[in-house]
């Protein structure tokens, strides 16, 4: 497998792919990278919008390689993406499912557009994905020898999902550690120590940002996210009367993933104190917009209160809005209109590749009075609903048909469906990009879906082998 990998990873350098960094200076997750250089420590203490994880990784490698970091980049994404597809494989094999289909699926998988793409974007996404699989694999581990150090093991990926993406947060986090205290009451002692550790760093980073911010949390950013695409569905000749009436703030105004110069800049006063530039500037050091700005505080409070009056007053547009998150959650990544990674993580010299999975799943079209089409992939929806549902049909039976399933092979598929589960209901809340939230799950689904096949191969056996016990007993009898 690992040949595989090497050679497959060795064709797409060749037809082009490299490392894509094209957020690296003007993205919104992103520090300025000067900063991160020069002032690592404080540019992660004043960072608010962002858990620190991930600005730690690039802030440490733009430090020790200043001038090859893109090279040092590509290798770590393909390292992540060799971990991934063994574990992926080895997660599927713990599991149950056999060999040659772990294989297949697995490798498919490997080859799929979007996780070359991924692989070859410089975001959290990828190592996410990657450390969810190794979360349920060390999980796995534990619930069959519950020894510490695979309990260890998953506490520290766990701790790693939450400091790089806010969508994981301390309730999240709390929620998986006593869940697995009530699975394994005897063990709970040396998960609760192994436990306490991230706890705490994960509470660091909250009082953090509420001494900072006043908000108790890894993300000042979740009014934001939550606004993007509800409040910019009420037309704006209404939105502009309720401003006036007082009902809904300015921002509302404004596209929420605007330049900071774009809102009024009544916001962006700093009366704080704090000259530090991540903080106070509206401009990184090479011009580029600082999102991280402490005036999107207040503008992502003021576009929460108006997304929370228009829930109350004006349920129509809220439910729109998750309608279309709905839709673009069961997007295949790379379709999805919200531009950046899109084009930025681009396949160049793969159109056959995008061709050939293109072909599984013919594009359904629905045309809207008056608006654009809805281009729907029913063979992904399918794919991915019914795979969640015969998942936890087998998590949550004791006794499911065809299921071969040990008790720590059902709690690890109890842990991997509320995963996905999870993911799903905030991308659904939340309004850009969530096929991109979804694809931090996808190698999840894709073992699940190995043990759905396995599953669905063994029942039908069930039922198939004493109709033919029968049968011969009836042909000897005569």
């Amino acid at each position: 497998m690992v040949a595989i990998f090497a050679a497959w990873n060795a064709l797409c350098i060749c037809l082009g792919v490299r490392i894509d960094a094209g957020g690296f200076h003007s993205g919104w997750h992103f520090v300025d990278p000067e900063l991160l250089k020069s002032h690592l420590w404080e540019s992660l203490y004043y960072l608010h919008s962002q858990p620190p994880g991930y600005n730690l990784l690039i802030g440490i490698v733009l430090k020790l390689f200043p001038s090859s970091y893109l090279a040092v980049f590509q290798a770590i994404y393909v390292v992540i993406g060799a971990v991934l597809y063994l574990a992926t494989y080895a997660l599927m094999r713990k599991l149950g499912v056999d060999l040659k289909p772990a294989f297949i699926l697995s490798t498919v998988f490997m080859m799929s557009p979007a996780y070359v793409a991924f692989e070859a974007w410089l975001f959290y996404t990828f190592p996410v994905a990657c450390l969810l699989v190794l979360s349920a694999l060390s999980l796995i581990y534990y619930f069959e020898t519950s020894r510490a150090v695979y309990v260890a093991a998953f506490n520290a990926c766990l701790f790693c999902v939450c400091m790089m993406n806010a969508m994981f947060h301390l309730v999240f986090y709390a929620a998986i550690v006593t869940w697995l205290v009530l699975a394994m009451p005897k063990c709970r002692r040396q998960t609760l120590a192994t436990a306490c550790l991230p706890l705490v760093l994960i509470c660091a980073v909250y009082f953090k940002n509420y001494k900072l911010t006043g908000m108790f949390t890894s993300s000042t950013w979740i009014g934001l996210n939550v606004a993007s695409n509800r409040t910019n569905n009420v037309p704006i000749a209404e939105r502009e009367e309720l401003v006036r009436e007082g009902k809904l703030t300015k921002v509302s105004l404004v596209e929420p993933a605007s330049d900071p110069l774009s809102f009024p800049q009544q916001y962006f006063v700093n009366t704080s104190g704090i000259t530090f530039p991540g903080w106070a500037a509206l401009r990184n050091q090479d011009g580029s917009p600082n999102r991280n700005q402490f005036g999107f505080v207040q503008v992502s409070r003021d576009y929460m209160r108006d997304t929370m009056f228009l829930l109350r007053h004006q349920p129509r547009y809220f439910v729109h809005g998750i309608v279309d998150s709905v839709y673009h959650y069961f997007m295949p990544p790379l379709v999805s209109g919200t531009g950046f990674y899109k084009e930025g993580a681009k396949l160049k010299g793969m159109a056959w590749l995008y061709a050939i999975y293109d072909s599984v799943d013919r594009r359904l079209v629905i045309h809207r009075g008056g608006g654009d089409p809805m281009v729907l992939f029913p063979v992904l929806i399918i794919y991915l609903l019914s795979t969640l549902v015969w998942s936890c049909k087998l998590a949550f039976s004791r006794v499911a048909a065809g299921s071969n399933l040990t008790e720590s092979r059902r709690r690890t598929v109890q842990y991997m469906c509320f995963i996905i589960g999870f993911v799903m209901v905030v991308g659904w809340l939340n309004a850009v990009e969530n096929n991109r939230m979804r694809f931090s799950t996808d190698p999840l689904s894709v073992v699940l879906f190995g043990l759905c096949c396995k599953s669905i191969q063994a029942s039908i056996q069930a039922r198939t082998t004493p109709r033919t016990r029968e049968t011969v007993s009836a042909a000897a009898a005569t």
